[in-house]
């Protein structure tokens, strides 16, 4: 027993380790299968909501019975079936009206359209309830879309042509006089909060310059009611079905809740705004670039309100009974899961690669043993990078990429040159000291995968 040594060796952990991945992938499909169903199971519920109890909780909730009582403003609103002539309304860019919805804009790049309501508002106190869906095919979508309130200025008796309030804010005129409560869901600045939701103001005596690249950053309104309420939100409304907003001016204050996948309508946002909107008119719009999606606007109801609706909803109860922000997606959550795994498995390869090319440094292995064992692991590797990639790729994830950008140029390098597979006659050859199983090209690769984990990590909980 004295002689006796194990014969456990790196191409048995190989061959243990591969059939774990295959399992794991597979895992993890079934898994995003079951959330799919989930989701089918989530939304027949929400197609069944109207049958569903409401909360006794004592807090009034927006677009329940309980927050107003006066009836809707019909000139101010609209529904399916539609009148493709659109009494009341006038609307221009590349706006239709159809017999189920209107589309500001369809997915396709650089678009913009709009709609504007040909009745004046009457009151300083309203309430608007919009129903709306954006949705593409892609995982990236834009620009986004806005609600505005303008003044007497843009309507259309004062305006001739298609495009007279087509522009660049959303698909609406710099120069616009009013406010308006923006769904921004491109994101420009690179914070990873969109889609998010803001309100913008302009006024003739205190125009605005936009800060496009910063996604609106120095020009959002952001003075609040209370030191506890928000002047923006994060809420995922894209290809979430048929998505709602209320947004509610009252005592120049304006309120904005929305209605995603949930069954009720959660707090977002409210802030001051201070002004009289007698006169002043309804207006949608929406804008796309180079990502685009179709922004179409499902149904409108209009109320007017009065002093005994303004103390109906109260934020701070609303918030504390259900609102928590935004929420973890199990896709996302799946996707990031699924980059850790395969990004361990390259670190693994490299790991792998120096270990055996330690053992050929001391002559414990032959050449050609190292290249049986480690070509089949190094094409599996450059095929796992291609893929990983590519999903990075498509989900947006640039900085990720980046950081992944001189190794996948060390690849391709090596794809092109015809060096992927290695060769026994040339190991003991003088070679570069970024080719696998040199000390520094393995660190710098094991340090660019590690950075890559942490990031998936991170990604998975953001």
């Amino acid at each position: 027993f004295t002689s006796f040594r194990p014969s456990f060796s790196l191409s048995y952990v190989c061959s243990c380790f591969q059939p774990i991945m295959v399992r794991l992938c597979y895992l993890l499909w079934l898994l995003f299968a079951f959330c799919q169903c989930g989701e089918a199971k989530k939304k027949k519920r929400r197609n069944n909501k109207n049958t569903a109890k409401p909360k006794n909780d004592g807090v009034v909730r927006p677009g329940s019975s309980a927050s107003h009582h006066l009836p809707i403003e019909e000139h101010h609103s609209f529904r399916a079936p539609f009148d493709v002539s659109m009494p009341y309304w006038t609307y221009g860019g590349s706006t239709v009206c159809t017999d189920n919805f209107i589309r500001l804009t369809p997915a396709t790049q650089s678009r913009a359209g709009w709609l504007i309501n040909e009745f004046e508002l009457q009151s300083t106190d309203w309430e608007i309830e919009l129903q709306f869906e954006v949705r593409s095919d892609y995982h990236i979508g834009g620009d986004g879309f806005g609600i505005f309130v303008l003044n007497d200025t843009f309507h259309p008796r004062r305006n001739k042509g298609h495009n007279y309030l087509t522009g660049s804010i959303f698909g609406l005129t710099e120069k616009f006089q009013g406010f308006g409560v923006v769904f921004d869901t491109y994101d420009n600045d690179g914070n990873r909060d969109n889609p998010t939701t803001f309100v913008l103001k302009q006024e003739k005596q205190n125009m605005q310059t936009w800060n496009h690249n910063n996604d609106f950053a120095d020009n959002l309104v952001k003075e609040t009611p209370g030191s506890d309420a928000a002047y923006h939100c994060s809420t995922n409304y894209r290809n979430d079905g048929d998505s709602k907003v209320i947004l509610r001016y009252i005592g120049g204050e304006l309120h904005v809740y929305i209605k995603t996948n949930k069954d009720e309508f959660e707090y977002c946002l409210s802030v001051k705004i201070g002004l009289d909107t007698r006169r002043y008119y309804i207006a949608f719009t929406a804008m796309t670039g180079q990502v685009a999606d179709r922004h179409d606007l499902l149904a409108l109801n209009t109320r007017y309100l009065d002093g005994t609706d303004a103390a109906k909803i109260d934020d701070r109860r609303l918030k504390r009974s259900g609102y928590r922000g935004r929420r973890l997606s199990w896709k996302s959550v799946l996707f990031w899961l699924l980059i850790t795994i395969l990004n361990v498995f390259l670190i693994y390869e490299i790991v792998a690669e120096a270990w055996e090319f330690s053992k050929l440094q001391s002559d414990q292995l032959a050449p050609v043993i190292l290249c049986q064992r480690l070509n089949d692991q190094i094409l599996v590797a450059y095929w796992i990078h291609i893929v990983v990639m590519a999903l990075v790729v498509l989900a947006g994830r640039w900085s990720y990429f980046l950081i992944n950008a001189p190794f996948v140029a060390w690849r391709a390098y090596q794809f092109m040159t015809n060096n992927v597979k290695l060769e026994a006659i040339k190991l003991r050859k003088l070679r570069n000291m970024f080719d696998v199983g040199q000390p520094i090209g393995s660190g710098i690769k094991f340090l660019i995968l590690l950075i890559s984990i942490i990031m998936s990590i991170i990604n998975i909980f953001s």
